[in-house]
Protein backbone atom coordinates (compact mmCIF):
# COMPACT_ATOMS: atom_id res chain seq x y z
CA UNK A 1 0.00 0.00 0.00
CA UNK A 2 2.73 2.48 0.75
CA UNK A 3 4.28 2.24 -2.48
CA UNK A 4 1.12 2.95 -4.25
CA UNK A 5 0.42 5.83 -2.36
CA UNK A 6 4.03 6.86 -3.28
CA UNK A 7 3.33 6.56 -6.41
CA UNK A 8 0.06 8.44 -6.59
CA UNK A 9 1.22 11.18 -4.81
CA UNK A 10 4.43 11.23 -6.96
CA UNK A 11 2.10 11.53 -10.63
CA UNK A 12 0.20 13.95 -8.64
CA UNK A 13 3.01 16.28 -8.31
CA UNK A 14 4.52 15.47 -11.42
CA UNK A 15 1.73 16.42 -13.57
CA UNK A 16 1.90 20.08 -12.15
CA UNK A 17 5.56 20.76 -13.30
CA UNK A 18 6.33 22.30 -16.48
CA UNK A 19 8.23 19.47 -17.92
CA UNK A 20 11.68 20.90 -19.77
CA UNK A 21 13.87 18.08 -21.89
CA UNK A 22 17.11 18.23 -23.02
CA UNK A 23 18.23 15.42 -25.37
CA UNK A 24 21.76 15.27 -26.92
CA UNK A 25 21.28 12.56 -29.64
CA UNK A 26 18.47 13.84 -32.28
CA UNK A 27 17.67 10.37 -33.23
CA UNK A 28 14.39 10.76 -35.16
CA UNK A 29 13.75 6.72 -33.89
CA UNK A 30 14.12 8.25 -30.51
CA UNK A 31 12.11 11.56 -30.72
CA UNK A 32 8.64 10.04 -29.96
CA UNK A 33 9.84 9.08 -26.11
CA UNK A 34 9.14 12.55 -24.84
CA UNK A 35 6.11 13.36 -26.93
CA UNK A 36 2.90 14.02 -25.25
CA UNK A 37 4.56 13.68 -21.92
CA UNK A 38 6.72 17.26 -21.79
CA UNK A 39 6.10 20.60 -22.25
CA UNK A 40 9.07 21.43 -23.80
CA UNK A 41 12.00 19.50 -25.43
CA UNK A 42 14.84 20.52 -26.95
CA UNK A 43 17.17 18.06 -29.22
CA UNK A 44 20.61 18.29 -30.98
CA UNK A 45 22.14 15.68 -32.90
CA UNK A 46 25.41 16.03 -30.83
CA UNK A 47 27.81 14.14 -32.89
CA UNK A 48 27.43 16.66 -35.78
CA UNK A 49 28.20 19.79 -33.76
CA UNK A 50 31.73 21.16 -32.48
CA UNK A 51 32.24 21.03 -28.68
CA UNK A 52 31.83 25.03 -28.75
CA UNK A 53 28.53 24.86 -30.05
CA UNK A 54 27.28 22.02 -27.63
CA UNK A 55 27.88 24.47 -25.13
CA UNK A 56 26.00 27.25 -26.43
CA UNK A 57 23.19 25.21 -27.19
CA UNK A 58 23.23 23.67 -23.78
CA UNK A 59 23.75 27.44 -22.36
CA UNK A 60 20.59 28.06 -24.70
CA UNK A 61 18.46 25.43 -23.76
CA UNK A 62 19.78 26.35 -19.50
CA UNK A 63 18.74 29.74 -20.22
CA UNK A 64 15.38 28.80 -21.37
CA UNK A 65 14.73 26.74 -18.34
CA UNK A 66 15.22 29.47 -16.19
CA UNK A 67 12.79 31.68 -18.25
CA UNK A 68 9.93 29.19 -17.42
CA UNK A 69 7.58 30.43 -14.34
CA UNK A 70 6.44 28.21 -11.80
CA UNK A 71 7.13 24.41 -10.47
CA UNK A 72 9.21 22.98 -12.95
CA UNK A 73 11.25 19.57 -13.78
CA UNK A 74 14.59 20.10 -15.95
CA UNK A 75 15.59 16.43 -17.20
CA UNK A 76 19.03 15.98 -19.23
CA UNK A 77 18.52 12.88 -21.51
CA UNK A 78 21.93 11.80 -22.79
CA UNK A 79 23.88 13.97 -21.39
CA UNK A 80 26.79 11.67 -20.66
CA UNK A 81 26.59 11.15 -24.64
CA UNK A 82 27.15 14.68 -25.00
CA UNK A 83 30.22 14.96 -22.15
CA UNK A 84 31.78 11.92 -24.54
CA UNK A 85 31.38 13.63 -27.83
CA UNK A 86 33.05 16.73 -26.40
CA UNK A 87 35.45 15.50 -24.97
CA UNK A 88 36.81 12.57 -27.63
CA UNK A 89 36.54 15.68 -29.75
CA UNK A 90 39.04 18.19 -27.52
CA UNK A 91 41.46 17.78 -25.07
CA UNK A 92 39.70 19.97 -23.02
CA UNK A 93 36.70 18.52 -21.76
CA UNK A 94 32.77 20.03 -21.48
CA UNK A 95 33.23 21.37 -17.80
CA UNK A 96 36.76 23.10 -18.68
CA UNK A 97 34.63 25.02 -21.64
CA UNK A 98 31.74 25.77 -19.37
CA UNK A 99 33.97 27.10 -16.51
CA UNK A 100 36.21 29.23 -19.68
CA UNK A 101 32.58 30.74 -20.91
CA UNK A 102 31.74 31.43 -17.11
CA UNK A 103 29.28 28.90 -16.90
CA UNK A 104 29.95 26.38 -14.51
CA UNK A 105 27.27 24.27 -15.06
CA UNK A 106 28.94 21.11 -14.23
CA UNK A 107 30.85 20.30 -10.92
CA UNK A 108 32.26 16.81 -11.53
Amino acid sequence: MAQRLFSSNLLRLIRQLHIFVVEGRGYVKEAGYWQGITDDIRSIKGLEENPLNLVAWISGCLEDFKAVEGPKLLIFDAVAYLYKVCNRRRKKSLRTIFLVQDRAVFNG
